[in-house]
């Protein structure tokens, strides 16, 4: 059992959270190909949405500590891990709105019949249910789940920023 008061924990915590990102990593992908099933050749979506992992990733690393930003980046995956379910979610809604709006008598008149003819392109609203699901996860649960790994992959006490000048203070909490 791993001791919180000694130093031989740490190195352990290290290497499973190593293994919890690249687990998490994978499970991104697998799930990024469920989410972009409907389209003939995903690839090019599945760049940018490697790409808006790669962005969020360096965003968290800068200006952190090791492993602070070990679990920053944790946080990040676990969010995009999320995401794409989520996503997959949000598509249907979307998609059943955009039929109901297409049988609507008059549609083509209301609309035109450019954004109706858009609308039947299987890429359309992709991106956007992608970007709403990460918002819908990020911003009530990423404290949360950044605070929940700390607790659990790191030992001792934390180390906080003050909220003034951006130093870093003593917290009084230790994770336990």
């Amino acid at each position: 059992m791993l001791r919180r008061d000694n130093f031989a924990g740490q190195p352990v915590r290290d290497g499973l959270l190593a293994a919890c990102l690249l687990g998490l990593l994978l499970f991104y992908w697998s799930s990024l190909d469920s989410y972009l099933s409907s389209l003939s050749n995903p690839l090019p979506m599945k760049f940018v949405f490697a790409t808006s992992l790669l962005v969020a990733v360096i965003y968290e690393v800068k200006g952190s500590r090791r492993r602070e930003a070990a679990i920053a980046v944790l946080t990040t995956a676990v969010i995009f891990a999320i995401a794409p379910w989520l996503a997959a979610e949000y598509r249907e809604w979307y998609l059943g709105i955009i039929e109901e709006l297409k049988a609507a008598e008059g549609a083509v008149d209301v609309i035109g019949a450019e954004y109706v003819r858009a609308v039947d392109n299987p890429a359309v609203g992709i991106g956007a249910c992608f970007a709403m699901a990460l918002a819908t996860v990020r911003m009530p649960f990423q404290r949360v789940i950044r605070s929940t790994l700390w607790k659990v992959f790191i030992v001792g006490k934390r180390e906080a920023l003050c909220p003034h000048c951006g130093q870093h203070i003593e917290s009084k909490s230790v994770a336990t």
